[in-house]
């Protein structure tokens, strides 16, 4: 993702969206897979990319680093899949009680 965002050659310098999807009924190569949507101003270019996670190890690093845009996408992400962004400073719940499971 470092590359995609700081290479001259593809300067996806935009994170539109981040979404997850789960593969239970349809199958896929792991139970969840984490969606990125990324855009580059300088190429007019869009790229999605697809991060295979396993329900056994829900665990991706942030893009917080690279994206600030990746903040609350995240946060959505986490709480209504369960998948962790590792190095995020605050997967607190954003849509749904505090309570719930």
């Amino acid at each position: 993702m470092k590359f995609l965002k700081e290479s001259e050659e593809t300067a996806f310098d935009f994170l539109v969206d981040i979404t997850a999807v789960d593969c239970f009924k349809i199958g896929g190569e792991e139970r969840f897979a984490a969606i990125y949507h990324l855009h580059s101003h300088t190429y007019y270019h869009r790229l999605r990319v697809k991060v295979w996670v396993p329900e056994d190890d829900m665990n991706v690093p942030t893009m917080l680093p690279l994206w600030k845009s990746a903040d609350w996408m995240e946060r959505e992400v986490a709480e209504l899949f369960g998948i962790n962004f590792e190095g995020h400073p605050d997967l607190s719940k954003l849509l749904l009680p505090e309570d719930f499971q």
